[in-house]
């Protein structure tokens, strides 16, 4: 574990909540993070934490995030087969941030009313979206630490079958 890589992934995601998201900010980060393993993710998500940090606020930086993971979750991908309680993961995940786009666009619409006697189908529509994000955060997990964390396939198995048990967010995983 580098802590070097940690502490800068830290102070440059702190930046990137304080200022936004700029070119150079960006380019920075996607350097970082591209050299950086999913535990030393976590480990400074979980600094600007106790920093502070809301963790709702880590949402923004998230785009950043998913720009280099989505080589990793690719990686990921092929090392599982369909139904795979990590793919069952990365799947919700995919469902989840098709939520949080349909959440944007809702609020965008709600915003842009002059009159919200008139949003009625669009706070139904609401309603529906944020039950499916409540939802969903009951199921959040960490998938790329967990690969490199769990190597037990009978540890993933047993976390199936619990799954299975508990049920998935707005869809059914391949077996």
């Amino acid at each position: 574990m580098n802590t070097t890589k940690i502490k800068e992934l830290t102070d440059v995601l702190e930046r990137l909540n304080r200022h936004g998201v700029s070119d150079e900010l960006r380019k920075e980060a996607l350097e970082i993070v591209s050299d950086i393993n999913p535990i030393e993710l976590s480990i400074a998500e979980q600094n600007l934490i106790e920093k502070g940090m809301n963790p709702q606020d880590l949402r923004h930086l998230c785009d950043i995030h998913m720009e280099v993971l989505k080589d990793e979750l690719d990686k990921i991908k092929t090392k599982i087969k369909p139904g795979h309680v990590v793919d069952t993961f990365i799947n919700e995940h995919e469902k989840i941030l098709g939520f949080l786009t349909e959440l944007e666009e809702i609020n965008s619409r709600i915003q842009k009313s002059d009159n919200y006697d008139s949003c009625a189908k669009e706070f139904d529509s609401l309603k529906t979206v944020i039950d499916n994000i409540l939802d969903a955060e009951k199921h959040h997990f960490l998938y790329p630490t967990a690969i490199e964390a769990i190597k037990d396939n009978e540890i993933w198995d047993d976390m199936k079958s619990r799954c299975d048990e508990i049920g998935y967010c707005s869809f059914t995983p391949k077996e």
